[in-house]
């Protein structure tokens, strides 16, 4: 097996192990990741923190996240990215029907 398909294969387990990490650290942050402006305000260290340690570990976090999905959109191309969002999106809402059930 080629190390790059290895690769590839993996990073939705990955990304979500990253997603969650993100998610636990928001919430003690008080972030809401699904409003754009909270999170510009993070990412620019603008407007009240309530903790600036885990404020920013939550900014890393999310850069580094950014760039991995830059770096896999340009190994992957638009048809590989669609698919791996598309197992993003699969195993998250297999997540969150399991914490509902």
């Amino acid at each position: 097996m080629r190390a790059e398909s290895f690769e590839i294969a993996h990073a939705p387990e990955d990304m979500r192990s990253l997603q969650q990490l993100i998610g636990r650290l928001a919430a003690k942050c008080g972030v809401n990741l699904e409003e754009r402006q909270a999170v510009r305000r993070l990412l620019d260290l603008s407007g009240p923190i309530a903790s600036p340690a885990m404020a920013s570990e939550l900014r890393s976090l999310l850069i580094l996240r950014y760039r991995l999905e830059a770096a896999c959109s340009e190994d992957l191309g638009c048809e590989g990215m669609n698919g791996l969002w598309q197992q993003l999106d699969d195993a998250l809402r297999r997540h969150r029907e399991s914490r509902l059930s």
